[in-house]
């Protein structure tokens, strides 16, 4: 029995896989956000039109006690609004992001010590298997545990004469090599502890492990990385500086004006 198999298709298949995953999570994810400041309902584009158009009120008819009543009201929704934006991009969208960083590094390490696993017995197989037949099942079973792989974190495969596979990440960094894996681990960042960073190192009982967030790439791990990064925390930025931007112009204008006295 014959293995038909083409390493070069192979390779591209895991590749766009990557790709794949990681532009829908990075879709998925900005979609997310999205809806949340676009929606009229959970957005700020209304909340600032109706104080506006209290602001306006006011300037027609200052002395009208109940127009000042009704600006105070509908500044407070907007600062109220501020207030509920900042908390559902800090724990519902940033608690997403890392909830699922944790699921997505279990399941990359389940993946990578079952490729281990199977690398030992590849080898085994091919070294006292009958008649050099290579173990097709084997290895099928390995290439669809790459390909499950790719999907979540591109990954650079290296054949070796005995039958295994060694995996690595970014700049050469290892996942498997022979019948070994070596895990990932979440730790937080250590100047922003609601940040979770990716870490490895080649012994996991040492407490120190080598960050390696910034070489990921492809899969679903590096968009939600990417998608923390690039979306969420820029979003909380500029939400905090419109906030600002906004009371302290208001402040200023407030102070040069007359109050009824």
């Amino acid at each position: 029995i014959s293995r038909t198999f083409n390493e070069f298709n192979f390779k591209e298949v895991t590749f766009n896989t990557s790709q794949y995953q990681y532009n829908q999570t990075s879709y998925t994810n900005a979609s997310r956000m999205d809806n949340l400041l676009a929606d009229p309902d959970t957005g700020i584009t209304a909340t600032f039109e109706q104080m506006f158009d209290a602001l306006n009120g006011i300037a027609e008819e200052p002395t009208i006690i109940s127009a000042r009543n009704v600006l105070v009201a509908r500044s407070e929704t907007v600062a109220t609004r501020f207030n509920t934006l900042y908390e559902e991009l800090t724990v519902q969208h940033m608690g997403a992001i890392n909830e699922e960083m944790e699921t997505t590094v279990d399941e990359i390490n389940a993946i990578t010590q079952d490729i281990a696993t199977l690398n030992t017995k590849i080898q085994v197989e091919n070294a006292v298997g009958s008649e050099g037949f290579p173990p097709n099942d084997l290895l099928d079973q390995r290439d669809l545990l790459i390909k499950r792989l790719s999907e979540k974190l591109q990954v650079s495969a290296i054949d070796l004469p005995d039958g295994t596979v060694n995996l690595s990440v970014g700049q050469g960094i290892t996942l498997v090599t022979g019948g070994v894996s070596i895990p990932m681990q979440i730790m937080r960042d250590e100047y922003d502890t609601s940040k979770l960073e990716i870490g490895i190192s080649a012994d996991i009982n040492t407490p120190a492990k080598s960050p390696i967030t910034g070489q990921l790439a492809g899969g679903s791990l590096a968009a939600l990385v990417d998608a923390r990064d690039n979306v969420i925390i820029p979003a909380l930025r500029d939400l905090g500086k419109i906030a600002i931007g906004l009371s302290d112009a208001v402040n200023r204008q407030q102070t040069l004006g007359r109050d009824m006295n």
